[in-house]
């Protein structure tokens, strides 16, 4: 999605400025596609937040539309939410941090996995920009 992409080029050129930093940096992309309006809405952003608090039980009314649908994957909702109070206790939410050399990115989906550097192409188009 074209608004996507605004919204995922900045948040990679900030992992970028963050990675040589002291901290650690961690990046994931929630992309459990919503089944609403026959899937149009994709992974939309704001649709992992029940997920995050684990509130699927709350039924498909919680997201504006019903984005949730009739059945989401309640597994994803409890990985996601032992990611984030993970990353909260601890300071890490269980997968590599980012850094300008790997650029890890979590895909969070109903098959998860680490990525290696996903948007090179995308990050290529932006640099020397300001």
């Amino acid at each position: 999605m074209l608004t996507d992409w605004w919204v995922r080029v900045p948040a990679i050129r900030l992992a970028d400025a963050h990675a040589p930093g002291p901290g650690a940096t961690f990046m994931y992309e929630f992309a459990w596609r919503s089944p609403a309006f026959g899937g149009r809405l994709g992974a939309c952003h704001g649709l992992e937040i029940p997920f995050v608090f684990d509130t699927l039980d709350h039924g498909p009314d919680q997201m504006l539309g019903g984005a949730l649908g009739d059945d989401p994957p309640q597994r994803l909702a409890a990985a996601v939410h032992a990611a984030w109070i993970d990353f909260a206790a601890r300071g890490d939410p269980g997968w590599p941090r980012y850094d300008r050399e790997h650029r890890a990115v979590q895909r969070l989906d109903t098959t998860p996995g680490v990525m290696a550097d996903p948007y090179a192409r995308e990050r290529a188009l932006w640099d020397g920009i300001r």
